[in-house]
């Protein structure tokens, strides 16, 4: 690993902490697991195992975790881990929908699934947002392992490709859909923080799509957000609307 000058310039108990806590994290992670590949929402720790209820979104961390963890020598089976995983989110045997729950019109995943049947936990939104952090998770790890490893970016850019990204954009072209129902994208969000990642991964597949490219290049481009309306949260600056209870 290549650290920061900053970064070697700190004391050593210093960086021996930050070096374990690092470490350990990634054990949390790994104990989340379940034996398909996919990952837990929470782990419970006094039973030692992961919940029943998984996360799309869970399963994106875990496979940047993955993918730090080879790059560190941490996990000696990161990289057969890193396919398995890759192999069970882009699967289509199970069904219309796969062996993890997607909407068979978009491609889009539900966001929480039954973590031994892979099924759309009860309740569960199809969620654009937590289906980019998996997509985000895959792309990090094919630019970390994929030179080594080419099946990792295989199926990287299968799952990328494998989801309508155009249904999470307006058709103005101004926000994004929070959820996809049958096809259709629902709850339209305010620019907020985290849903450029979505807009992003809609340009980068849709380039073409009017709407797609006008709320990339007009409201979440790099050179176009000190437009948006900011708000301070807790030390943090975040773009974005604030809610009655003063959160963003």
């Amino acid at each position: 690993m290549n650290w920061s000058p900053s970064y070697l310039e700190l004391p050593d108990e210093v960086k021996q902490f930050s070096s374990a806590q690092y470490r350990q994290a990634y054990g949390l992670i790994d104990a989340a697991r379940y034996p398909s590949g996919l990952y837990a929402d929470a782990y419970h720790t006094l039973e030692g195992r992961p919940g029943q209820m998984g996360s799309i979104a869970a399963t994106g961390v875990g496979l940047i975790g993955l993918a730090i963890a080879h790059v560190e020598g941490w996990d000696p089976d990161a990289r057969p881990k890193l396919r398995q995983t890759l192999e069970a989110v882009t699967a289509v045997e199970a069904g219309p929908g796969g062996p993890v729950a997607r909407d068979p019109a978009s491609g889009f995943f539900y966001h929480f699934y039954d973590g031994t049947t892979g099924a759309a936990w009860p309740g569960s939104e199809v969620s654009t947002v937590d289906t980019s952090i998996l997509v985000a998770g895959a792309l990090f790890a094919s630019r970390l392992v994929g030179p080594a490893d080419p099946a990792v970016t295989r199926l990287a850019e299968k799952l990328l490709h494998s989801i309508d990204w155009s249904l999470a954009v307006t058709p103005d072209g101004r926000a994004v859909y929070m959820c996809i129902e049958e096809g259709r994208g629902t709850n339209p969000n305010r620019p907020f923080s985290e849903y450029a990642l979505v807009s992003w991964l809609a340009h980068e597949v849709h380039p073409d799509r009017p709407h797609v490219a006008a709320l990339w290049h007009e409201v979440y481009h790099p050179d176009r957000v000190h437009a948006l309306r900011y708000v301070e949260y807790k030390g943090l600056r975040l773009f974005g609307q604030v809610r009655p209870d003063g959160t963003p």
